[in-house]
């Protein structure tokens, strides 16, 4: 019987297709077979929110993300960069603490079986805006021969934007100028960056403008000369007293002008000590004369010790 069934080629014909059939089946259902694959740590973003309000911080920051499909697309080296997770914010109008879920976007032919944790706390600030001083620091030295006998900025202050609580702390916008080696006058802008009192940087503030230009005037030093600074005195101790001794701290101090002045100094003086009726030593500090078209560059006060001594 089956010989009989063997040798008709319709029958034959049938069981070919039947058998095509169920390997098709069989190589399709291989082909389709999804797996499933870890992906992450992936950033949660927050695609919306409101304008009035800002972000301050997401926790976790990050979450692991569970895909499912054809392991063809699944295990491809680019699949991690195509999955991404964020939360909708659109629905917060004020400030606070919210408890947000996370969803899952992942390609098309992709799923999304879970999302780890499923859930994120973010914190939101209302936003503010204030006008803030800013502040130049000047770094290095001129070229030796040279000096900085000036700066200034194109602004003096600047609009700060960011939540209320982190422009509460801010007292200054802060930049800093480097003038190491320069020899000539020069502008360049400088970054500005919102600080506290205690001069650390605040973060969440934005700074409108972002930098400032500032303009840095630098000359050649004018002639220096050092001079002994001698102590003038007005009067005399009391009977029987007299001056033994008269001594100058500092002795000399350090001065600025033309040519033909300093070559015609060879000391300066104190203003009068007066010593009238003195009849014990004392010290006083007192200030260094100084002639027209002269400059001190150390201080111009010096203090000036007097002996008082019995006579004989």
């Amino acid at each position: 019987m089956m010989d009989r069934l063997l040798e008709n080629n319709t029958v034959l014909k049938i069981l070919s297709v039947i058998v095509a059939i169920f390997i098709w089946f069989q190589a399709g259902a291989s082909t389709t077979q999804s797996i499933n694959r870890s992906v992450g740590p992936v950033a949660v973003g927050f695609p919306s929110l409101n304008p009035h309000l800002s972000v301050l911080s997401i926790t976790p920051s990050s979450v692991m993300v569970q895909i499912k499909g054809p392991p063809s697309s699944v295990e491809s080296s680019a699949m991690a960069s195509e999955v991404s997770a964020s939360i909708n914010l659109a629905k917060i109008t004020g400030p606070g603490t919210y408890s947000m879920k996370v969803a899952g976007s992942v390609p098309p032919g992709i799923g999304v079986v879970s999302v780890t944790p499923s859930r994120v706390v973010v914190s939101v600030a209302k936003i503010g805006q204030k006008k803030a001083p800013v502040v130049v620091h000047i770094a290095g030295q001129p070229l030796a021969g040279d000096q900085l006998v000036g700066y200034k900025t194109s602004d003096k202050e600047a609009t700060i934007f960011g939540p209320t609580g982190a422009l509460r702390q801010v007292t200054a916008v802060e930049g800093t100028l480097a003038i190491t080696d320069r020899s000539d006058s020069f502008s360049a802008s400088v970054v500005l960056h919102p600080v506290n009192a205690q001069g650390q940087t605040v973060g969440k503030v934005e700074i409108n403008p972002p930098a400032t230009r500032v303009t840095a005037m630098i000359q050649p030093k004018p002639p220096e000369k050092v001079l002994p600074v001698i102590s003038k005195l007005s009067g005399k101790p009391v009977a029987g007293y007299q001056v033994s001794q008269i001594t100058v701290y500092p002795s000399s101090v350090t001065v600025t002008g033309t040519k033909s002045l300093l070559s015609s100094l060879s000391h300066l003086y104190t203003e009068p000590v007066v010593v009238s009726g003195a009849r014990k030593s004392f010290s006083v500090l007192v200030p260094v004369v100084l002639p027209k078209g002269l400059t001190l560059i150390s201080s111009g006060d010096v203090t000036v010790t007097v002996t008082i001594s019995g006579v004989g």
